[in-house]
C-alpha cells in the first residue's frame, strides 16, 4: 500500500515438535519488514516515525511457546487477542448464518 502497511496471513509459527527456531519463519518475518523500510510510517501506537516494526496479531490465547519464540523475529511486536479456540468459533460462525439463512427462507 501506498502507506507502507501490510495485511498478511500464516496460520502457526512453525515452532516444531523439539520447539526449535524456524529459520524460514524468521526470514519470511524479515522479508516483510524489508518491504515496508524504503516508506516513511508513523506508529500510531507509540507516535515513533519510521519505526519499521511489523506488528504480529495473533488471534489465539496467549501461549509462552509462541511468545518465546516471537523473540526471534527481529524487529516485531506480538499481541495476542485471546480468542476461545479458533475453529469452535469458526463453527459457531458457520451455525448462526445456518441460522439466519433458514430464517431468511420463511
Amino acid at each position: 500500500h501506498t502507506n507502507g502497511a501490510v495485511i498478511t496471513r500464516a496460520s502457526q509459527p512453525e515452532i516444531g515438535w523439539l520447539l526449535r527456531r524456524s529459520k524460514e519463519d524468521e526470514s519470511m518475518i524479515q522479508a516483510i519488514i524489508n518491504a515496508c523500510k524504503d516508506t516513511l510510517t508513523t506508529n500510531s501506537i507509540h507516535g515513533e516515525t519510521n519505526s519499521n516494526r511489523l506488528l504480529i496479531l495473533h488471534l489465539g490465547t496467549r501461549d509462552a511457546a509462541i511468545e518465546d519464540y516471537a523473540k526471534y523475529y527481529a524487529d516485531s511486536d506480538v499481541e495476542f487477542m485471546n480468542l476461545p479456540h479458533i475453529h469452535a468459533t469458526s463453527r459457531s460462525t458457520r451455525m448462526l448464518r445456518a441460522i439466519d439463512a433458514a430464517q431468511c427462507r420463511k
